[in-house]
């Protein structure tokens, strides 16, 4: 009987010191969160960005492209549409077509680096990382899908 109070005790100590150690009073000022993946998209938030000065000019030049944008950032997380031509899947194509698609977004091009490029017998996928001052930014990417010919099929702007 009398380990077991003292067991009781024990546990009772520990959940207090780790319920206290998660506490608000340790959390970062500067930390940002993620959204998490059960959190839907605000529709309104959504249908604004899609009326965005920046999304009509990328339209209005391939009218057939979507997108679910991140309404942090207000940039596209993933778009795709029928295919157009950029070119090779290389860094430097890749990079000058956002300056070209996206000049008002201000985009941090010169944060972009080559990650890494998969290729499958139908399409290259590029990916560009963002580092900044010197750090890699966690989940800060560019995405890009095409096809063996320099259409872009997919293209997504995680970067801030």
């Amino acid at each position: 009987m009398k380990k077991k109070l003292i067991l009781s005790c024990l546990l009772a100590v520990g959940i207090f010191f780790v319920s206290w150690a998660e506490g608000e009073e340790n959390i970062d000022p500067y930390r940002i969160g993620y959204l998490y993946d059960n959190q839907l998209p605000d529709l309104q938030v959504q249908k604004s960005l899609q009326n965005s000065a920046m999304w009509q000019e990328f339209t209005s030049d391939h009218p057939n492209w979507i997108a679910r944008f991140d309404e942090r950032t207000g940039l596209p997380h993933r778009a795709f549409g029928s295919p157009f031509f950029v070119g090779a899947a290389e860094e430097t194509t890749a990079k000058n077509f956002l300056n070209q698609a996206f000049p008002a977004a201000n985009l941090p091009l010169n944060e972009l680096e080559y990650l890494t490029k998969t290729e499958t017998a139908a399409y290259d996928h590029l990916i560009l990382q963002q580092r900044h001052q010197g750090l890699v930014v966690k989940n800060a990417r560019a995405d890009f899908k095409f096809t063996k010919d320099g259409r872009l099929v997919l293209l997504g702007l995680d970067i801030h």
